[in-house]
């Protein structure tokens, strides 16, 4: 029985964000035998990060495992850029801190000590001949709630595509949102980055919260998870 190849927009990894090999950035020189190895990898750095800095969370459920992987069941192929018609073959695969929650619903993710949260949201890409790993997209979501669960501050580190697409039209450039980006409790503007690794990101973010915690708190308010 042959497995059916999908174009990358048919993946549930996916939403408008318009995917292209040349997005890509090689995570690492290792072969990966899929997405659960690589989430216990970078799992044990999250952890590891944390501990060094002197930071205690939780997760949640505890039970759970850090990161929560859901990956595509087929192959897909992806275009070399939004106008090429060179393709390679990928599995993609999400590993988000959020579990058993998405994303938009907060809080979620790492508790803080302070009852903050800090959401990691990756997507991968896993190439079919090589077996290494490539980051597509990531999210580096730090957020604080009231005790009504409304989420009143928060920044975020993005990595994204400069490309929106929509069924059956041509991809659109966004001229406003570089792929690496940031922006704070108003997703307007999005200010450009450097080009980030995922753990440098990581170590960075960690050190920031680590000074700021206190600080954030004292001009914002309490958190309630």
């Amino acid at each position: 029985m042959s497995i059916q190849v999908k174009s990358a927009l048919e993946s549930d990894r996916i939403s408008h964000s318009y995917p292209y090999i040349e997005l890509l950035q090689a995570y690492s020189e290792n072969e990966y035998k899929g997405f659960y190895e690589l989430a216990q990898e970078i799992e044990e750095q999250v952890g590891g990060a944390l501990e060094g800095a002197s930071l205690e969370y939780i997760r949640y459920p505890e039970s759970a495992s850090l990161f929560h992987v859901i990956e595509d069941n087929f192959p897909v192929f992806m275009h070399m850029n939004p106008t090429s018609s060179e393709v390679d073959y990928y599995k993609l695969g999400s590993l988000q801190t959020c579990y058993p929650y998405s994303h938009t619903e907060k809080p979620s993710g790492i508790i803080l000590e302070d009852q903050s949260y800090l959401q990691i949201d990756f997507t991968f890409a896993h190439h079919i001949k090589s077996m290494k790993m490539f980051l597509l997209y990531s999210s580096f979501h730090y957020g604080r709630c009231n005790s009504d669960k409304e989420e009143f501050y928060f920044f975020r580190f993005d990595k994204e595509s400069d490309f929106m697409f929509r069924v059956n039209t041509d991809p659109e450039y966004l001229n406003y949102k570089p792929v690496y980006h940031f922006h704070g409790n108003c997703d307007e503007p999005h200010f450009s980055v450097k080009r980030f690794g995922v753990i440098d990101k990581l170590d960075y973010i960690i050190d920031l919260l680590k000074i700021n915690l206190e600080r954030i708190e004292s001009k914002t308010a309490k958190a309630h998870f």
